[in-house]
């Protein structure tokens, strides 16, 4: 029975992260968060079980928290793979949304359009459209979220070469290419 409580909450603390991993969301970074905490306690469980053992099985008592212990960078990879697909999978809808909100853009001004048409719906809960001398056509997609305050998004800029300029990324810690002209950046 414990190792059956043991493979479900390892499964549960993997799927959890993953689903994080692939599509940030206040709920799934709860649920993350949880899974962590649950995944640690699991560990130091398992631990202290191993180190019960007699001594020549100690060794083979040792995988199961070193399993325990692999479900976190697993879980964030199988995520980010995950992430990766369905970014591919959705680039041409992307593509076709950018072409819609370069229609939108006014020289100088940002456009904000909540919530974005339908067609879109599942892609974005927001797009920001600016369009000036030192970026160009920049589109943000605003995608993932958490708490207390994250966003993720997938900005497409007409001149990749400008993302090179401090102005193009203010407000973004982090991001990388995705695609010619299509980037992934969070605060």
């Amino acid at each position: 029975m414990a190792k059956l409580i043991e493979y479900a909450l390892s499964l549960a603390c993997l799927s959890s992260i993953a689903a994080f991993a692939a599509r940030p969301t206040a709920l799934k970074q709860l649920l993350a968060m949880g899974a962590f905490l649950a995944a640690g306690l699991l560990f130091l469980i398992c631990l202290g079980w191993a180190l019960t053992r007699e001594k020549g099985r100690r060794l083979r008592a040792a995988i199961v928290p070193a399993a325990v212990l692999a479900v976190v960078p697993i879980g964030i990879e199988l995520g980010h793979a995950i992430r990766d697909w369905q970014f591919q999978r959705d680039l041409p809808r992307y593509q076709a949304a950018a072409a819609w909100a370069s229609t939108l853009a006014v020289p100088g001004e940002t456009v904000t359009v909540l919530p974005p048409p339908a067609a879109y719906a599942d892609l974005t809960y927001g797009v920001h459209i600016t369009q000036n001398e030192t970026c160009g056509l920049v589109v943000d997609f605003f995608w993932g979220g958490g708490f207390p305050v994250k966003h993720t998004v997938r900005r497409y800029i007409a001149d990749p070469t400008s993302m090179e300029r401090k102005p193009c990324r203010e407000g973004w810690r982090r991001g990388r290419q995705r695609a010619e002209g299509w980037f992934e950046l969070a605060d």
